[in-house]
């Protein structure tokens, strides 16, 4: 073996050096700090996780290797080929594209100092970057490769089982160590690091030291990593650490798994934070080497991450060979739960403390945080509901507690229901809101109440609120014994036992008020349920609907420094107040800047998608110091209003292909050249590299020479040009970003159309010339032809209009065949959701005595995903599909409402027969078995919810409405145990007057008054169906 010894930085020229050092400050450019690096502050947990697969064009499941190339792309390597992804679209780079090239299997993953992306294969390297995928081997016999680095900066070193080699040229040559399996390289400033079975080597200076890992003698290095002044090294037996001069001791500061399980990726994100995944467990070591392994709740099972890597916005990445791609990054948000201590997870209403904690109402009763710790305060047995729906501090460090049965006042470690609150038993408490008088009012279902200082809680005007309105939602003093309601049916304004509706409210009558909060400059905003927010000032008011906002679906209202918070069931957004439209000018706009702050779509600036928020009372939002508390069904949602807006890095631009008759169109000197003189239809591939938010991105393009001005693209990727005549242009693109911030590519692309010889100059006189000439000739050439083609025409129209028929008839086969498809569940061949909304008019009509809903759910359905994969699943679900339509009668209908639910829709049922179908159908199902190739057949069970549309006959409303009945229903049968059927029908008080709204909302009110009844459910309730979270 030749003699190419390494020997570390002396080998270098001046010349050398110089190249070192530029491409030292390029790769420092790319990889400086972070702006928002991952807080080991925050718990995994509180990261927001977003997850690609397959199904978002990954060319195969398995992630193997990863890495940012100097432009901002990410290249993923998978099994079967290796793609380029910008945030939004992955470009596979295959055999196909590459021109031959084998992709396949790549690993690991390495970015040098010019910015190139390395991966191992099985017969040597892959360089990536932009548009280039090369491949680069040894001379020779074909070498396996384990790890790459580069040392000194500029010489790219591999390690194979035959040794280290290094790049010459377009080989990979043996350099040294012939005789050792090299499975890790690291190069570490003056020092090189290769790992081998049982031991590190330590070159540096010429000198190269053996230092042994202790106990680990069948250890093989997979992967080295720097954190400070310690050497981490992944092994196939666990991960060990090296801390000065040695030796190298197993790390067992993570338990069993970390320090015998194969560690198959190690990296260090910009907070400082180490992880190490293995196939059952990913693990982080935080710099104080406290160790967190995310559970399967809060990650995925069996994650088996092979790579990872944080790239240059702070984002850490890993591949999976199971769940294939993962980003984990800070977002907005983080989380007190249960594995926090708190008790309950669902939380209706928060408060702060008098000694700094904060109060939280829970489903079961009343809890505290303070220092770090939650303490359950109110039991949900020592009130007369377990919901504590509202919470409010009174003068003289009182505290009530709204429930949804009562109101009741803590006392010590105890509670008593304060003076005249006896009236508001069973009543559910919305508002309780002090006034100037230190005095309180009191919303409820069952009216308005207040308060006196010293004196009992009465009711205001009893008798005058009737129906919607007496149900008090929102309240806001006006001095005196004045008050501005918002109840579920408008607003209206008491004085003393006198209430009155304001002319300015009557648009928003019958609507169901959910907040009232005065700005400091004189407006009032209204909140509603489901008809948005309205700005009133001096008796009139401005509607914002569905065009001016986000969501119609507000619950709470925050102010913080000029920008209005907007709690909803979908989220947060928030308005800038200066854009609120002011009824007081005659051209009001109503047009606000509005966006997300967080959204369970994820459709905010942060990209982040949480779940948020519940509906309840007042105490919806605590302001606290730089984060605002939001309650939710998972816990306590604590947004950092601090990072709201924090900048990120811009946007990296760039222009990535130009297509012409479906070829990609390759660069010549820079310049891309189309000589078609038949076809100049272009289309112009651009993108923008931002990996936080990438779909909130918004482009405009220019095409210098042909464009007058910038041309708006939204989000769209691509440009298209038709018909472009001769001449040379350049094509410019720029990305917006969610912070308004303007971004431009750093190069134009010149683009060239070569001019046919026609369209040259010289040829237009000519041209001319010749027209004159061949118009005399050409006439009496047409003379002599226009009998012959006139008979040809008269043929030609009857071959036109038989094609054209032709064309018809396939036309209307394919419209309905897609009519076909689009509204059958691909799976199952069940009708879809669509398919139900266009048949369901035809069954009422064929059916005029009513129709039963009933929802049929898979019990665990999920543990069949997790127990046999997602495709013994699926087989599941067709198989489950086929039993229930054959145990359905000819005219019902069954559909595949979504997930593992279905829908049946049955006619000619009386009453009295539907328990025993329901039960009838549960014993069919128990006899089935369900076969997925295994020893023994699966099993499974499956709940029943149903209800009757109309509820009574003659009753006016909505299908779709009633159906919420149904699934109410169903959640008892889950909450009761699973395996069994839950009827929610009319009550013996159904017909009774003073009833009016949505069927589906305020069950619990309605079963109490009789307009309702549960069948076949046991007396233990189960909580708050899913119709009736919202409040």
């Amino acid at each position: 073996m030749p003699d190419r010894r390494l020997s570390g930085p002396a080998r270098l020229t001046p010349a050398m050096r110089l190249l070192v050092l530029l491409l030292a400050v390029s790769a420092a450019l790319l990889a400086a700090a972070p702006a928002q690096a991952l807080s080991e502050s925050r718990r995994f947990g509180d990261f927001a996780i977003d997850n690609w697969t397959v199904a978002d064009g990954l060319p195969q499941a398995a992630v193997q290797a990863l890495g940012q190339d100097g432009d901002g792309y990410v290249w993923v390597g998978t099994q079967s080929a290796v793609a380029r992804f910008d945030g939004v679209r992955f470009e596979t780079f295959d055999r196909e594209r590459t021109g031959g090239l084998e992709t396949a299997m790549a690993d690991g993953g390495f970015q040098s100092a010019d910015g190139h992306v390395w991966f191992s294969t099985r017969d040597g390297a892959l360089r990536l970057r932009r548009d280039e995928v090369r491949r680069f081997a040894s001379a020779g016999m074909p070498v396996r490769v384990q790890a790459i680095t580069e040392w000194p900066a500029g010489r790219m070193l591999f390690g194979t089982p035959q040794g280290v080699y290094e790049l010459a040229g377009e080989a990979l040559v043996p350099t040294a160590l012939g005789s050792i399996d090299a499975s890790a390289l690291l190069g570490d400033g003056a020092t090189l690091w290769v790992g081998t079975r049982g031991r590190l080597l330590r070159i540096a200076g010429g000198q190269t030291r053996s230092i042994a890992l202790e106990g680990g003698d069948d250890a093989a290095p997979t992967a080295l990593q720097r954190r400070g002044a310690t050497l981490w090294i992944a092994t196939t037996r666990g991960l060990w650490r090296l801390d000065g001069e040695g030796p190298a001791r197993r790390f067992d500061g993570g338990g069993e798994l970390l320090a015998t399980q194969p560690v198959e990726a190690l990296c260090v994100d910009g907070g400082g934070s180490l992880w190490a995944g293995t196939a059952t467990r990913l693990f982080r070591l935080r710099s104080d080497d406290g160790v967190e392994a995310p559970s399967d709740e809060a990650f995925v099972r069996n994650p088996w991450i092979n790579a990872c890597f944080s790239d240059r916005e702070g984002n850490l990445w890993l591949g999976s060979n199971t769940e294939s791609l993962f980003r984990v990054w800070d977002g907005l948000v983080s989380r007190l739960t249960p594995q926090d201590g708190l008790h309950e997870p669902f939380v209706w209403s928060l408060e702060a403390d008098a000694r700094g904690g904060v109060l939280l109402g829970t489903n079961r009763g009343l809890a505290r945080w303070r220092d770090g710790r939650f303490d359950l305060l109110v039991p949900p047995e020592a009130l007369p509901d377990a919901a504590v729906y509202e919470l409010a501090r009174l003068p003289g460090d009182r505290l009530w507690l709204g429930t949804r049965g009562g109101l009741r006042e803590r006392v010590g470690n105890g509670v008593r229901v304060p003076p005249g609150a006896e009236a508001l038993e069973g009543a559910q408490i919305n508002a309780i809101v002090v006034d100037s008088d230190e005095g309180a009012w009191v919303g409820s279902s069952a009216g308005l109440f207040r308060q006196h200082p010293g004196g009992p809680i009465a009711a205001v005007a009893a008798g005058t609120l009737a129906g919607a309105a007496a149900r008090v939602r929102a309240v806001l003093p006006l001095g005196g014994d004045r008050a501005l309601l918002g109840t579920e049916g408008g607003i209206y304004e008491v004085a003393g036992d006198t209430v009155s509706a304001p002319a300015w409210a009557q648009p928003l009558a019958g609507r169901m008020i959910t907040a009232l909060l005065p700005l400091p400059d004189g407006r009032l905003v209204v909140a509603t349920l489901d008809s948005g927010l309205a700005v009133a000032a001096d008796e009139r008011a401005v509607l914002l609907g569905s065009e001016a906002l986000p969501t119609l679906n507000a619950w709470h209202l925050v102010l913080i420094d000029g920008a209005l918070f907007v709690t909803s069931t979908e989220g947060v957004y928030r308005i800038a107040v200066d854009t609120l439209p002011d009824p007081r000018l005659p051209d009001a706009s109503t047009r606000p800047d509005t966006d997300w702050v967080i959204s369970m779509a994820g459709r905010n600036q942060s990209g982040q998608r949480a779940r948020c928020c519940n509906g309840g009372a007042r105490s919806r939002a605590l302001l606290r110091g730089d984060e605002l508390w939001l309650p939710s069904i998972s816990g306590v949602l604590r947004l950092d209003l601090d990072a709201i807006g924090r900048d990120p890095i811009e946007p990296l631009v760039h222009v990535e292909a130009v297509w012409h008759d479906d070829r990609r169109l390759p660069r010549e000197g820079g310049a891309v050249r189309i000589d078609d003189h038949h076809d100049r239809d272009l289309r112009i591939d651009y993108t923008a590299l931002s990996f936080r938010n990438p779909r909130a991105l918004r482009f405009e393009y220019r095409l210098d020479g042909f464009d007058a001005d910038w041309v708006d693209a939204g989000e769209r990727r691509s440009a298209f040009y038709t018909n472009l005549p001769a001449g040379e242009y350049r094509f410019r693109v720029r990305a917006r970003d969610a912070y308004g911030r303007s971004v431009e590519a750093a190069e134009a692309l010149p683009l060239v159309m070569v001019p046919h010889w026609s369209e040259q100059p010289a040829v237009k006189p000519l041209a001319v010339l010749g027209v004159a000439l061949l118009a005399g000739g050409l006439g009496w050439l047409a003379m002599l032809g226009q009998r012959r083609r006139a008979a040809e025409l008269e043929a030609l129209v009857d071959e036109r209009t038989r094609q054209l028929q032709q064309a018809k008839d396939r036309l209307e086969q394919a419209n309905a065949v897609l009519a076909a498809e689009s509204q059958t569940d691909a799976l199952t061949g069940l009708p879809n959701r669509r398919a139900v909304f266009q048949q369901m008019p035809s069954m009422l009509a064929r059916h005029p005595d009513g129709l039963v809903l009933a929802l049929v759910d898979i019990d665990h359905f999920k543990r069949v995903n997790d127990t046999y994969g997602h495709a013994a699943g699926d087989q599941v679900l067709r198989d489950f599909a086929a039993f229930l339509r054959r145990s359905l009668r000819e005219g019902d209908l069954l559909a595949r409402w979504g997930g593992e639910e279905f829908l049946l829709v049955l006619g000619g049922l009386a009453d009295e027969a539907v328990p025993a179908r329901m039960q009838r159908l549960l014993e069919d199902g128990r006899a089935q078995y369900f076969e997925l190739g295994r020893e023994h057949p699966l099993h499974i069970t499956f709940s029943i919810g149903w209800t009757r549309h109309p509820l009574v006959p003659g009753a006016q409303g909505a299908w779709i409405d009633v159906l919420e009945l149904a699934d109410a229903a169903l959640y008892q049968a889950k909450a009761h145990g699973r395996d069994t059927w839950v009827g929610l029908a009319a009550g013996p008080r159904a017909d009774a007057p003073g009833d009016s709204g949505h069927p589906g909302r305020r069950i619990a009110e309605r079963v109490h008054e009789g307009r309702l009844q549960w069948l076949n459910l046991r007396p233990r309730l189960a909580g708050v169906p899913r119709s009736g979270r919202a409040g």
